[in-house]
């Protein structure tokens, strides 16, 4: 019996609402507040809903249509609230809002010692939904001029190639895009990369390389360093 009344005195307290009232919230107050919009509008409660129902099937008529067919269009054939509703739809777009957002990464970088002339070593390996943000490259050497430092990007099975001929030991060398020139010809540069890009490339597969060339193989590292953001 205990249980019972303490389940009804719940149920009666969630109908009355937080800050309840009788001396404002009563079903008697409340009723009579109604009656007295009603006499001062000089109406009834029922004709206001027979107005209320005149209005929409004066609507429904116009149309042409029924309530029942208005929702069933709107909802369309073969509809499922387990994957048709609002709230499903609206889950679906903050999940695209989330997978379309570029998230950064960690930078792939290298620092290879040693490095055989004209082989290419993999800074990014193959990354799906990349963006180029920066990349530099620089070689130390001490023997021999080398006769060209490379960087070379695969995206979406094309070849793009950032190279300096006779590079300067040492020195950092930064990827500009030069729109007038072909993808296999861009330049390393020591000045600020591309202006007003927000970045370099992107695509659904990206892969970044680079390699020395020169005559004489060297102690020294060939060093590479991205800075990319992935989906």
């Amino acid at each position: 019996m205990a249980g019972y009344k303490d389940n009804l005195k719940s149920v009666l307290s969630d109908i009355e609402g937080s800050g309840f009232s009788t001396s404002t919230d009563s079903l008697k107050i409340l009723s009579d507040v109604l009656s007295d919009i009603l006499t001062d509008t000089g109406t009834t409660l029922e004709a206001k809903l027979d107005t209320i129902d005149s209005i929409v099937d004066a609507i429904l008529i116009d149309t042409n249509t029924t309530l029942e067919d208005k929702l069933d269009a709107i909802t369309g054939t073969g509809f499922s609230t387990t994957t048709d509703s609002l709230k499903v739809i609206s889950d679906v777009l903050d999940l695209i809002r989330t997978e379309l957002t570029f998230q950064h990464q960690p930078d792939a970088a290298i620092s290879q010692t040693n490095p055989v002339s004209a082989q290419y070593y993999t800074v990014l390996d193959t990354t799906p939904n990349a963006r180029i943000i920066s990349m530099i490259a620089k070689i130390t050497w001490a023997t021999t001029q080398p006769t060209s430092l490379e960087v070379r990007i695969t995206i979406d099975g094309n070849l793009i190639t950032h190279a300096i001929p006779n590079p300067v030991s040492a020195t950092t060398y930064r990827a500009m895009v030069e729109e007038g020139t072909s993808e296999t010809l861009q330049t390393l540069t020591v000045t600020a990369y591309t202006p007003n890009r927000a970045f370099l490339y992107e695509g659904r597969s990206v892969k970044v390389e680079a390699r020395i060339t020169w005559d004489t193989t060297q102690p020294t590292p060939l060093v590479c360093r991205v800075k990319y953001a992935k989906r």
